[in-house]
């Protein structure tokens, strides 16, 4: 409690030193993107909506990982455009878009400070699932493997042998470890995915959602199939 009461205290010096103006800074909508100043050459247009949570993003950020805190900023402002009308067909079509994260933001409910924080959890939680698989790896790798005698013959000291197998085997234990993380991480993304989709048909909708809803679901179980998980 002590530390909480600390925290929060902490965070009142913080907004209480921040000029009120920060807190009016409105975010303009230039076509297709979102900016903090008017746009350049074109119709300015505040979006009056977003100007609270504009203010809010930066509560907690600096205990998140980069990572994370960017993915979240990526699906807020896929929030922003599913705000404005554009479809997830229209965003799938951009380039450069992150397909699963856009149909993850769209299949969401809430605002778009709500989704931020919800992605970035979901984020943090994925890479710590990926750490514990990577750190099982690593153990694993140190347990003596099936048929092997209890007295192993020692190399003399300075063996070319012994120093090569000392220099390949952790690299070659560590890739293993990086490539069964990465696997955990992308296996654990998509069963979310999946997860968020079978409560979404259970919640119901009209006949167009629900072949949409089916359509996803088919395609994120392909997904996970071609991925091993």
């Amino acid at each position: 409690m002590a530390d909480r009461s600390a925290w929060w205290r902490a965070v009142l010096v913080v907004v209480m030193s921040v000029p009120a103006v920060a807190f009016a800074q409105a975010m303009y909508r230039c076509g297709a993107t979102y900016q903090d100043r008017p746009c350049n050459g074109a119709d300015s247009k505040p979006v009056g909506s977003h100007v609270r949570q504009a203010a809010g993003q930066s509560t907690g950020a600096a205990s998140i990982d980069p990572v994370c805190a960017a993915r979240g900023t990526a699906a807020q402002k896929l929030m922003w455009e599913k705000e404005s009308g554009r479809t997830l067909d229209e965003q799938l079509a951009q380039p450069g878009v992150d397909a699963g994260l856009a149909r993850n933001v769209y299949g969401r409910r809430g605002s778009s400070l709500e989704v931020r924080r919800a992605i970035e959890a979901d984020c943090l939680k994925d890479m710590a699932q990926a750490n514990e698989a990577a750190a099982l790896l690593r153990a694993a790798g140190r347990v003596p493997q099936p048929g092997a005698t209890g007295n192993q013959p020692v190399l003399p000291a300075g063996s070319v042998a012994g120093a090569s197998s000392a220099a390949v085997q952790p690299s070659a234990d560590d890739g293993v470890a990086r490539k069964a993380a990465a696997k955990a991480a992308n296996c654990a993304t998509l069963a979310g995915e999946l997860s968020e989709l079978n409560q979404a048909q259970r919640a119901g909708g009209d006949l167009a959602r629900m072949d949409v809803l089916a359509a996803r679901v088919r395609d994120t179980q392909s997904r996970k199939k071609a991925a091993g998980c």
